[in-house]
């Protein structure tokens, strides 16, 4: 599901280059986390909380699309220099309801040498 944030006239808030999940609860976002973390997505700044709802209205759409609970949201941020980013994307069921759950993926393929495999493996290779 792509989510065209500058179609929408939308600008990733400050600091969500460093968020690398997400766990949402459908019901009440806000009491969701943020990853490196856990933080608590009800102390971060507004513009994030605005996003949230338009984010778990993508996630749905993506789930109906796929018919199952994993599906990929690609987000096309206005003005980013990184370009597209990609979360992949869970659904489960927790005793408070639906939960979403996303983490970011690489936009781009690491090197070898930026995996520090080992030199004896790398040898192999």
């Amino acid at each position: 599901m792509k989510l065209n944030l500058e179609s929408l006239a939308i600008e990733l808030p400050t600091g969500f280059d460093d968020i690398t999940d997400f766990f949402l609860p459908v019901r009440a976002p806000l009491q969701g986390f943020s990853y490196p973390g856990p933080q608590p997505l009800a102390l971060k700044n507004g513009p994030l909380q605005a996003l949230l709802p338009i984010i778990l209205s993508a996630c749905e759409q993506a789930l109906l699309e796929s018919g199952r609970p994993e599906f990929t949201l690609e987000l096309l941020p206005k003005g980013s220099v990184q370009g597209r980013i990609l979360f992949r994307g869970h659904a489960m069921e927790a005793l408070e309801g639906r939960v979403i759950v996303l983490r970011r993926l690489p936009n781009r393929v690491p090197r070898l040498h930026d995996l520090q495999i080992p030199h004896y493996i790398n040898e192999v290779l």
